[in-house]
């Protein structure tokens, strides 16, 4: 038996195994922003390791038989990216949303979630935002993973508590030019999207990027560097506020607008570091659960991390997290390495890519069945609408390639003239 503090009262109550360790199981849904600022302010309690292992035990079957021989927490196999497809939808009590990604692995899965799952994950994936100096009403435009053919995105609303998000997205492999308009027409106050694209729109934008109405960039999805970091906070003259987390466990930690720290949201998941990389148990998950999900990132608990910050979650360094090459266009002008939309085919079951010092492109996949003329051809297109006026290759071997980084699936060889590589 344990204790968690209730965020809504602040009254402590026992949890028997796993639904009440997460905000979600304590409020209903429109409290679930307010819910999670509030926790913040508590220092979170070990979930109880036994109990959520007979929880895992009896909710799937996949469990059942991975688990039959296990006695402790420290024999429990980790869990990989590909063993997630065995781990089939079940306990869901609304309309299924499959999320398909590929990440930086270059590995296609897709993830389930019932609408009440989503709506937490994103409520999770803003309680930065509930700490940072932003109006009521908050205008945010998204450097996103769409098809840059597609027109500007009209506006959708995103309701979190006491806050208001109007929303624009625009594509990450979108040109300067395209981006910097959206920027012009929207005013955000809050800039969002993947560290390189936004990087990218940093370097390459061809006219004054408007900041009196821009408060904070938040870049996700990829390692932030220092190098990067002083890029936008020097070009977009406005606060950083860095996100660390994946598709598969959602929102793992956040840079502290109070205190600059990383905290790790250690109330609604349990986090575990060591010499083979970062393992997650998210604590929110019913319809697919992930016990032990082997991340693969180098993070490390900080010990000794700010006393006088209000906010009483963990503080983690990330040490190694993965991060591609950039690539460059027939013109030379970056593109993020995250813009690619290799999810929409179904039978792409991996992929590499490569810009050979000439500057061509090699695609290296593993297809599911025969690869036709037709799905070469729309590889292709694919590519070439990222990586406009380069040769494209297609070659149907992964495995072979070992030239790639460790963490990489985007591998740049080629040096673009008059212009150095952004690292």
């Amino acid at each position: 038996m344990g204790k968690f503090v209730n965020a809504t009262s602040g009254i402590s109550k026992s949890y028997r195994g796993r639904d009440t360790t997460s905000v979600r199981y304590l409020v209903p849904r429109p409290s679930y922003y307010s819910a999670l600022r509030d926790r913040a302010l508590h220092t979170p309690v070990s979930a109880d390791r036994q109990a959520l292992l007979e929880w895992f035990r009896s909710a799937h079957g996949f469990y059942r038989k991975r688990l039959r021989k296990v006695l402790g927490w420290e024999s429990v196999p980790v869990l990989e990216r590909m063993d997630i497809e065995y781990i089939l939808p079940t306990r869901f009590r609304s309309s299924l949303i499959a999320l398909p990604t590929s990440g930086t692995t270059g590995q296609i899965i897709t993830v389930i979630n019932d609408l009440e799952e989503y709506k937490f994950r994103q409520a999770l994936a803003y309680r930065q935002f509930a700490f940072c100096d932003l109006p009521r009403n908050v205008r945010q435009l998204i450097l996103a993973d769409v098809d840059s053919r597609r027109e500007f995105l009209r506006e959708s609303t995103l309701g979190l508590g006491q806050y208001w998000f109007s929303q624009w997205v625009i594509s990450a492999s979108a040109s300067p030019e395209e981006q910097l308009g959206a920027l012009y027409r929207v005013r955000p106050h809050l800039l969002t999207g993947f560290a390189s694209a936004l990087v990218r729109l940093a370097i390459a934008s061809p006219r004054t990027i408007p900041r009196q109405d821009l408060r904070v960039v938040s870049p996700g999805g990829e390692y932030l560097c220092a190098g990067w970091r002083s890029i936008l906070r020097e070009r977009y003259g406005c606060a950083v506020i860095d996100r660390y987390g994946c598709t598969e466990c959602g929102a793992i930690g956040w840079e502290c607008p109070l205190c600059g720290a990383y905290h790790a949201n250690g109330d609604e998941m349990m986090i575990e570091t060591g010499l083979k990389g970062v393992i997650i148990t998210p604590l929110f998950l019913r319809v697919q659960p992930l016990l032990r999900y082997h991340l693969g990132d180098y993070v490390d608990w900080v010990q000794d991390g700010p006393t006088s910050c209000s906010i009483k979650l963990p503080v983690i360094r990330i040490r190694e997290g993965r991060r591609d090459d950039w690539l460059y266009d027939g013109n030379d002008i970056p593109v993020s390495p995250l813009a690619f939309q290799f999810e929409r085919y179904a039978r792409l079951k991996q992929w590499k890519i490569a810009q050979r010092l000439d500057g061509n492109i090699v695609l290296f996949i593993a297809w599911e069945g025969r690869l036709s003329d037709g799905d070469r051809r729309a590889l292709i297109r694919e590519v070439r609408n990222v990586v406009a006026e380069r040769e494209v290759e297609v070659i149907g071997d992964v495995a072979g390639w070992s030239a790639m980084g460790k963490f990489k699936r985007v591998l740049c060889k080629y040096v673009p003239k008059n212009r150095q590589p952004y690292t």
